[in-house]
C-alpha cells in the first residue's frame, strides 16, 4: 500500500490523495480524500474507500497513513473533518475509533433530498 499524492494548488496547499495497491499490473486506488493545509493544521475532506475494500481496514490504514505523511511533510499537528452521518453508516464510530473527538454538542443537518444527515464537526490532535 502507498499514498498517491497529487498537489493542487501549491498557493493553497489543496491536496487529492489517493489509497494505492501494488499489483503485477496496474495499481489499484482502494480509496481517496481531500486535503487542504493550512500552516500547522488541515482539514480531510470526502474520505471515501470503495466499496469492494470497505469493512477490511482500509480506512483506518488510509488516516493513518495520511496523518503520519502529512505530519512530516507540513508539521501537521491537528486535522478537522466534518463527518457526514445517515441511518445508513456509522462514520462517527469510525473517526472516534480512530482518535477524532467531536468539536461540540451540536449537531447540523443537511438533506440532499433523497437522504437526511447529521453533520458532525471532529478532529484530532496529531502528535
Amino acid at each position: 500500500m502507498y499514498l498517491n499524492i497529487i498537489q493542487k494548488c501549491a498557493t493553497r496547499h489543496l491536496f487529492d490523495v489517493q489509497l494505492m495497491k501494488k499489483t503485477d499490473f496496474i495499481p489499484l486506488q482502494i480509496g481517496a480524500c481531500k486535503l487542504v493545509v493550512d500552516n500547522n493544521s488541515a482539514i480531510l475532506n470526502n474520505l471515501e474507500i470503495h466499496d469492494p475494500y470497505k469493512k477490511n481496514g482500509y480506512g483506518s490504514l488510509f488516516i493513518q497513513e495520511i496523518e503520519k505523511s502529512f505530519q512530516l511533510s507540513h508539521n501537521i499537528k491537528e486535522i478537522g473533518l466534518t463527518a457526514w452521518q445517515s441511518d445508513k453508516n456509522n462514520v462517527v464510530d469510525f473517526f472516534k475509533k480512530n482518535g477524532y473527538q467531536q468539536l461540540n454538542t451540536t449537531v447540523e443537518q443537511y438533506d440532499d433530498s433523497v437522504t437526511q444527515f447529521d453533520l458532525y464537526n471532529m478532529t484530532k490532535k496529531i502528535t
